[in-house]
């Protein structure tokens, strides 16, 4: 061959700054409530549709290569969006969205509950990105409060706050007492 090879093949590992661990630590969290509330009390992280802002590619055709539909890769790359909630039977409590693409930084946001009683806590050590969601009128316009997460360290600390906070510890303590009365009555 006449030329070099231009390749620079990466590791098996996942890359640094990779958001892979984000997804992981998620799901384990899942796994972990799931566990501990014996079925009455179940928390879901889950894909959500992109909105309708939102494009996930250039390319929208079939992708179509030695006559074999492919799905299209770009969906590894592009930022996501996904939701974690907790539930009973009969009641949902979703507690934040997350925009997670293939590398940190990250934007979640939060409950409007969960998003102050993080301000309490830190000030403003975490980046709050704004964006405009709908202009009301020439005088109002509605923001979106994304907090900005650049680590797994961030993240673990992040969720671990949020977990603790009154409002979802309520939330738990309540959608349990529902379930145990549901099944009670039943």
């Amino acid at each position: 061959m006449k030329y070099d090879n231009l390749w620079t093949i990466p590791p098996v590992e996942a890359p640094p700054q990779s958001t892979e661990s984000a997804v992981e630590i998620l799901n384990e969290q899942v796994k972990y409530l799931n566990d501990s509330m014996g079925g009455k009390v179940s928390a879901s992280f889950h894909k959500l549709p992109p909105a309708d802002d939102e494009t996930n590619s250039d390319y929208e055709g079939e992708l179509i290569l030695d006559g074999k539909r492919r799905d299209n890769a770009e969906e590894f790359y592009n930022y996501q969006r996904y939701a974690f909630d907790i539930y009973n039977s009969a009641y949902l409590f979703r507690m934040f969205t997350v925009y997670l693409g293939s590398f940190y930084p990250v934007e979640i946001n939060l409950d409007r509950d969960l998003l102050e009683a993080v301000r309490n806590k830190y000030g403003f050590n975490f980046e709050i990105q704004k964006r405009i969601i709908g202009e009301f009128q020439e005088e109002y316009t509605a923001y979106m409060e994304n907090i900005v997460i650049k680590s797994d360290g961030q993240f673990i600390t992040l969720l671990k706050d949020v977990f603790a906070t009154r409002k979802v510890q309520f939330m738990l303590y309540k959608l349990r007492q529902l379930s145990e009365e549901a099944k009670k009555d039943a």
